[in-house]
């Protein structure tokens, strides 16, 4: 299904959540507190191989999608899980793109989104991994 709505165009949510109904629900007990939480994980290499060339592939395309509002503080932002699922850093994201030849001719805005990412990303890191106040100017994450 997934490289159907792939290969006919569906759009990036679609898409996104065709990939959702191929994980599989686990449970995870915190050994301190006991607490069991739910996660989703997926079992299926191919269909995760799959989506993940479609985000790499995807990217300069839709690039506020890999950006999230912290809910209900919207002024804080943070890399969306379509991103951080597959890439832990922006150096990992870069050397998926060039080991699948992705990102080879870029125009001057691509650059340019790929930069604001970049810095994006740095600074979420820096924080800690926790959302943060981010001021874009290339990317515009109202819409989507």
């Amino acid at each position: 299904m997934l490289t159907k709505a792939i290969n006919e165009k569906y759009s990036f949510n679609n898409i996104a959540d065709y990939f959702f109904y191929s994980k599989t629900k686990e449970y995870k007990i915190d050994k301190e507190s006991g607490k069991r939480t739910e996660t989703y994980s997926s079992l299926n290499i191919e269909a995760m191989n799959i989506y993940k060339r479609y985000l790499a592939e995807n990217f300069l395309t839709h690039p506020s999608h890999y950006v999230w509002h912290d809910h209900p503080n919207e002024e804080l932002v943070f890399p969306s899980e379509y991103f951080t699922e597959f890439w832990a850093s922006w150096d990992d994201f870069i050397i998926y793109c060039n080991e699948v030849g992705f990102h080879s001719k870029l125009s001057e805005t691509d650059k340019k989104i790929l930069e604001e990412y970049k810095l994006f990303m740095q600074q979420w890191l820096e924080s800690g991994k926790k959302p943060i106040e981010y001021q874009f100017s290339i990317i515009n994450i109202g819409n989507r």
